[in-house]
């Protein structure tokens, strides 16, 4: 297996965390599990010669698994969660578990120059060309969105809706109705993904921390609540995540 992640330049920064490259030899399952961001994925055939598919993905509430792959070289772009909602003007609930092809949001002609590039250099330049221009054509960032998002980050989830209520001076329905247009799915779904994540980066980085520690460290009730809520989102308990999951994929376990 081969992995790769490359930083955008700083024209995309408010917008892609990153783009990435993985090719998987081996015929695996790959698993994802349930995220905070949304994304664009070029599948290629092994020799990266020909695309295969394409798709631009929503918000998740639920993991997926293909058990009988073939091998596959894949790009991708990871973006922030309000991404797709500022560069293409769509509503983002409309995308929450949904997987588009493409062309609902670049041309043809884009995906044929993708794959007549000799080299990933070359089709990550080309697409971090195409994001530029949609940047430029971007509506208003919405700042207090933004905001309450590393607000709740920043907590590693360990809060309430009513907290970010009051940090953003919202109403219930209004902050359900925000977060639902912006990212594509409700405060509270966002916040428990956001402590998910946080706790899994600790669980990777922290090896020798047991599963009841990491429970009580992010605020769940007890152990048995952490494992649930692992198998929830991931289909797998944290046992067996601190074995499979590799460190450097934001949400694929292979």
């Amino acid at each position: 297996m081969f992995y790769r992640i490359i930083p955008p330049d700083r024209v995309l920064q408010d917008y892609v965390q990153y783009f990435w490259i993985l090719k998987a030899d081996e015929k695996i399952p790959v698993r994802t599990f349930v995220d905070d961001s949304s994304g664009f994925l070029f599948e290629f055939t092994a020799d990266g010669t020909s695309l295969r598919r394409n798709m631009v993905y929503g918000q998740t509430t639920q993991p997926t698994l293909n058990p009988d792959p073939a091998s596959f070289l894949a790009l991708g772009v990871l973006f922030y969660p309000w991404a797709l909602q500022e560069l293409f003007r769509v509503n983002a609930s409309h995308l929450t578990n949904q997987r588009v092809h493409l062309d609902e949001f670049l041309n043809f002609s884009f995906l044929e120059m993708l794959e007549a590039e000799k080299d990933f250099s070359g089709k990550i330049r080309l697409l971090a060309q195409v994001l530029t221009t949609q940047a430029a054509l971007a509506q208003q960032p919405d700042q207090l969105m933004q905001q309450m998002i590393r607000y709740i980050k920043q907590s590693k989830g360990m809060l309430s809706v009513k907290s970010v209520q009051g940090f953003g001076h919202l109403s219930e329905k209004q902050l359900e109705r925000r977060f639902r247009i912006t990212i594509g799915v409700s405060p509270r779904h966002f916040i428990k993904i956001t402590r998910f994540k946080a706790a899994l980066s600790f669980m990777a980085s922290q090896p020798r921390h047991s599963l009841t520690d990491i429970a009580y460290a992010f605020n769940y009730f007890d152990q048995a609540h952490f494992i649930k809520q692992s198998n929830e989102l991931t289909g797998l308990s944290p046992k067996v995540l601190r074995e499979k999951r590799h460190p450097g994929l934001a949400n694929i376990i292979l």
